[in-house]
């Protein structure tokens, strides 16, 4: 019997699934990011451009705690304040996809790292 099965047919079949599993990454990745631009910008929309420091705290404080308790962790006032900057570095997220951050592109990557910074002093 082991004469007349092909001894490749395994790895064929291992390589179509690993494929398939680094496609459904890359598309969790895609839609983790939307996510975080669309949290980003509803937080921003909420804020109806106010400025008051006290009430932008306590709107992370309060999304924090809930998105912690239902989400887990990766919600806390830090990361919800990094999705704002988000949204604010990119307001329209056709320019996000033009940028290609989606992609893993490290290049990509650092110029994006490089414009959050530039956010995060020029709001400081």
């Amino acid at each position: 019997m082991p004469d007349i099965i092909d001894p490749n047919i395994y790895t064929e079949i291992k390589q179509i699934l690993d494929t398939a599993r680094s496609r459904a990454y890359s598309a969790v990745n895609v839609f983790m990011v939307e996510a975080y631009w669309n949290i980003g910008k509803v937080i921003v929309n909420k804020q109806g451009g106010k400025k008051r420091a006290e009430y932008g705290e306590k709107l992370l404080e309060h999304l924090s705690a809930k998105l912690t308790k239902d989400y887990g962790k990766g919600f806390d006032i830090i990361n919800l304040g990094r999705m704002k900057q988000f949204y604010l570095l990119f307001p329209n997220i056709d320019a996000l996809r033009q940028e290609s951050f989606i992609s893993n592109s490290p290049r990509t990557a650092r110029r994006i790292d490089r414009r959050m910074y530039t956010l995060e002093v020029s709001n400081a």
